[in-house]
């Protein structure tokens, strides 16, 4: 027991000045440490775009549906009181009549829906512009940071010889 308790002594003291010994910060550590600091900011950043845009990405989507079903069941309606129609009429010139009515109207619709996802695609194009524009901002100030620190790295490394002397 008592040669235990002496090892583990022996070896808390043999260990203790080791930790408590820290090697002083030199430039290449300094360097090495701001360096990791950046890449661990911009890979951070770069995650955080990501998500954005697949947030972006799957809100398109959605809403694309959502207009895209609205539109079947408009079609689908006008469709259901075109049959009514048609079985409605007495001759066939009324049911000629009928069947253009329908098909100009329904045409005209295709051509309302077809305007909508041209203005909804131009609508997303700007959402992905000005979400373009933040990351460059983003990117900008992440840069304008880095410069800052290696400016005050080369103001440190230009000290070190000084202070040596």
């Amino acid at each position: 027991m008592k040669t235990l308790l002496l090892a583990a002594a022996l070896a808390s003291v043999s260990i203790l000045p080791v930790m408590a010994q820290e090697a002083p910060v030199d430039g290449k550590q300094a360097h090495r440490e701001i360096r990791e600091d950046m890449r661990a900011k911009r890979a951070e950043m770069k995650e955080g775009f990501r998500a954005e845009r697949h947030e972006m990405k799957e809100g398109f989507k959605a809403e694309g549906k959502k207009i895209h079903d609205e539109n079947r069941a408009k079609a689908k309606a006008l469709h259901e009181e075109c049959k009514a129609r048609m079985k409605g009429a007495d001759t066939p010139e009324a049911r000629e009549a009928i069947k253009n009515e329908c098909r100009s109207n329904h045409d005209a619709m295709r051509k309302a829906n077809f305007d909508e996802h041209s203005n909804r695609i131009e609508a997303r194009r700007a959402d992905i512009d000005a979400h373009g524009d933040v990351v460059k901002e983003k990117r900008a100030e992440l840069k304008a940071e880095r410069e800052a620190l290696r400016a005050k790295h080369k103001e440190m490394r230009g000290k070190e010889p000084a202070a040596a002397e």
